[in-house]
Formats: structure tokens, sequence, C-alpha cells
């Protein structure tokens, strides 16, 4: 397995697939009320690239799947994590994440 190509899944790939499921996520809320007003700068940014190509990401997820289906499964089990922490109101690990985060952010 190429290293290249598991890090442009981290990097690249599944930044796109994220941008493109937050927008099918708004997108049958776009007829209501206010939603266009709630909509900040920081939504924006992030989905900025799901205006993309759809013939050149479709084939990039496929010939990447390997590493795509890697990224999808850690997501989720970091994604049911952080669900828990919400459910259970665990505002502690919940900073402690985020400020382990935002640190590793700041590295980049």
């Amino acid at each position: 397995m190429c290293i290249r190509e598991r890090i442009c899944a981290y990097t690249s790939h599944f930044p796109h697939l994220v941008a493109f499921l937050l927008i099918e996520l708004l997108e049958d809320k776009m007829g209501q009320q206010n939603v266009l007003d709630c909509i900040g700068t920081g939504f924006r940014d992030t989905t900025r690239i799901a205006a993309s190509d759809e013939e050149i990401w479709s084939e990039i997820f496929i010939n990447n799947r390997e590493n795509m289906l890697r990224t999808i499964e850690k997501f989720k089990k970091n994604l049911g994590k952080i669900e828990k922490w919400i459910k259970e109101s665990d505002v502690e690990n919940l900073k402690i994440w985020i400020e382990k985060v935002k640190e590793a952010r700041m590295r980049i």
C-alpha cells in the first residue's frame, strides 16, 4: 500500500467526501425559513470543495477505495466516541479532545 495514497485519503479525498455529505445534510432544509441566514463562513469554507467535479471525484474515491474505506471506518469509530460523550454530557472529555485537536491543527 502506498503511503502517499493513504495520506491523500486523509488530507484530500476524505475531506471532499465530508464536504459532499455536509451539503447533503443541509439540502432538505434549504426551503426552510432562515436557513441561509444560519450559514456562516465556516460552513462555506468547509463545503467550498463540494462544488467539485463529480466525474473526477467518483473516480478518485473508487481508485483509492482501500484507503477511503479505512479512513471512513476510523472516522466512524471517532464519531461514535464523540457521539457517546455528547449523549453523556461528558464535557471534560470533549474539552480534552478539542484541545488535543486544536494543538494538532496548530502544527499544520
